[in-house]
């Protein structure tokens, strides 16, 4: 108990946000110094660059590849974008990216004769579209109403996105009622 009735407050609680504010902090001064072309410590960079882009920059070239012909397998992929790189990438470079991108449930693939056929698993839009709704499911578990509230009035700033919002919100009411 504390004075005034209660409980004490969680120590552990109480020593986070502390902890929080300055990782906080440190991102967004890692974020300012890449965008300002500044040194930046690689590994803090690279999480940051991983938690921004889910994709990495080959593994994004390969989608699109795949995106555009439809399917590929290992050779296929590799022949088409060497075609376009000055650099050279190894067939077992994209197989490694390729056999990633499957377990990241972005590709799939099937047996054809000695190799393997690879395919998206949906498309660019569907692929984006999971991924913010991953981050902000993320943002919103952690941070509950505040997440939901602060992402309103963010997006209500403007005119044309309040009215999206609205058109949302009212085609989510209309398809609740039927």
């Amino acid at each position: 108990m504390v004075p005034g009735g209660g409980t004490a407050p969680d120590k552990q609680l109480l020593g986070e946000v502390p902890d929080e504010k300055a990782v906080l902090l440190r991102e967004a001064t890692i974020i300012l110094h890449y965008r300002r072309g500044m040194a930046v410590e690689k590994t803090a960079l690279r999480r940051w660059r991983d938690e921004a882009e889910p994709l990495g920059p080959l593994e994004r070239v390969i989608m699109k590849e795949l995106w555009l012909c439809a399917s590929g397998t290992s050779g296929e992929i590799t022949r088409a974008l060497n075609q376009r790189r000055g650099r050279q990438l190894s067939p077992k470079t994209i197989l490694t990216c390729l056999t990633r991108l499957e377990a990241k449930g972005l590709v799939t693939h099937d047996k054809e004769g000695r190799a393997y056929r690879f395919s998206p698993a949906m498309n660019e839009v569907d692929t984006d579209a999971w991924y913010i709704g991953k981050r902000l499911s993320e943002i919103v578990e952690r941070y509950d109403d505040l997440a939901v509230a602060v992402f309103v009035n963010r997006f209500c700033e403007d005119p044309y996105r309040r009215q999206l919002v609205r058109r949302l919100l009212e085609a989510l009411d209309e398809g609740s009622d039927t």
